[in-house]
C-alpha cells in the first residue's frame, strides 16, 4: 500500500503573520473562497453537513484517486 505524506511546509506561511492571524494567507489555501460572485467575496460558515477543503487535500484526494486504486482481500 502506498502512502502519501504531504510535508506540512506546504502550509507555511499561513495563519500567523507577525503575531497577527493573516486571514489573507489562511484563505488562499482554500480554492472556493476565491470566487467573487457579483464581485463579493464569499464567507464561509461552517456546519456539520459540510466543510471545505484546503488544496492541499483537494491535491491529496485526487492523487489517491489518480494513483492508488488497489482492491484488498
Amino acid at each position: 500500500m502506498t502512502v502519501l505524506h504531504r510535508d506540512s511546509s506546504s502550509l507555511a506561511g499561513t495563519g500567523q503573520a507577525g503575531g497577527r492571524f493573516d486571514v489573507e494567507a489562511v484563505r488562499e489555501q482554500f480554492p472556493i473562497l476565491t470566487v467573487r460572485p457579483y464581485g463579493k467575496s464569499l464567507a464561509y460558515l461552517d456546519s456539520a453537513a459540510t466543510s471545505q477543503k484546503p488544496q492541499v487535500v483537494i491535491d491529496a484526494l485526487v492523487a489517491g484517486l489518480e494513483r492508488m486504486q488497489e482492491a484488498f482481500g
